[in-house]
């Protein structure tokens, strides 16, 4: 493959992973939904959808990688050596590219980059509101147990204990 044509399947990789990353945020938001209405089975959805979305991302990472490795021996400063040299960020890698392909390139990373920014603020965001939800529900299931106990007593662990039958009788006949 030549350099021009590495260079539009760089381009070509950082756009679907700008629409894969588009696609999560609109999968993030159908996951807070599914919290938001307590839908467990929501959620079960949302959530088998990000895992085929995850690996739909790191087949294209792994693609541009290998883009990336090949533009990097062509153009980085061991350029056209044998010497395997580590991975460089994508940032590095555009420095070194020539002019009339770099700035299209760096305009679709730093795009990429502020969809994986926002995913990232929007993940923590659910992250929150999840744990939030289990509290509830724990705090709830606490208040139904509380109020279905005998004894009334919990133990250490934070649970009603079982505890022994309270035997009582009352003689009616004397």
């Amino acid at each position: 493959m030549n350099a021009d044509a590495e260079m539009s399947k760089l381009a070509e990789i950082l756009a679907e992973m700008t629409r894969e990353h588009q696609k999560w945020l609109v999968l993030i938001e159908q996951h807070r939904d599914a919290v938001r209405h307590a839908d467990p089975r929501g959620v079960e959805r949302a959530l088998e959808a990000q895992r085929h979305l995850m690996a739909n991302l790191a087949a294209i990472e792994q693609t541009r990688q290998e883009v990336v490795r090949a533009l990097w021996k062509r153009f980085g400063p061991d350029a056209g050596s044998a010497v395997n040299a580590p991975l460089p960020r994508l940032g590095t890698l555009l420095e070194v590219l020539p002019a009339a392909q770099r700035e299209a390139l760096k305009a679709k990373a730093q795009e990429l980059r502020g969809l994986i920014e926002r995913v990232r603020h929007e993940e923590s965001s659910l992250k929150a509101a999840t744990a939030a939800l289990s509290a509830h529900i724990e705090g709830l299931m606490r208040h139904v147990g509380r109020r279905l106990s005998h004894a009334g007593t919990y133990g250490r662990r934070g649970v009603i204990e079982a505890t022994p039958a309270l035997a009582a009788a009352v003689d009616l006949v004397r």
